[in-house]
């Protein structure tokens, strides 16, 4: 009986760690979408399509995750594609002006790259 609530016990503790991991990346996809909602303005249409879309993208990256340990140019390589993928994505949802500004959001943030 001990042993089975024991098993029981591991079992739960992690399904439970799963199910979190898989919220935590939702969560972290909904915040990353309000955030670029925010700056850039957009419907709730567009929202819910960048969601979407940033999801696929995160989804995909924690699939090659194993690949940066094992063969660090590969994961690069389909890290870097998984992400212009998105960029093209995103940008066909855009308007012009939105365009303009991710433009900008992007340079800045390819500044502080290069600053660490």
């Amino acid at each position: 009986m001990k042993k089975l609530l024991l098993l029981f016990s591991v079992v739960l503790f992690t399904t439970s760690g799963l199910l979190a991991q898989n919220a935590s990346l939702a969560e972290k996809v909904k915040r990353k979408t309000d955030s670029f909602a925010k700056k850039l303005k957009l419907d709730n249409q567009q929202r819910d399509n960048i969601y979407a879309i940033y999801l696929d993208e995160a989804q995909r990256l924690e699939k090659i995750a194993p690949l940066k340990e094992e063969d660090s140019k590969k994961y690069r390589t389909i890290r870097k594609s998984t992400k212009q993928k998105t960029d093209v994505q995103i940008r066909k949802l855009l308007t012009k002006k939105q365009n303009k500004k991710y433009d900008k959001i992007k340079g800045i943030k390819k500044k502080k790259k290069k600053r660490k």
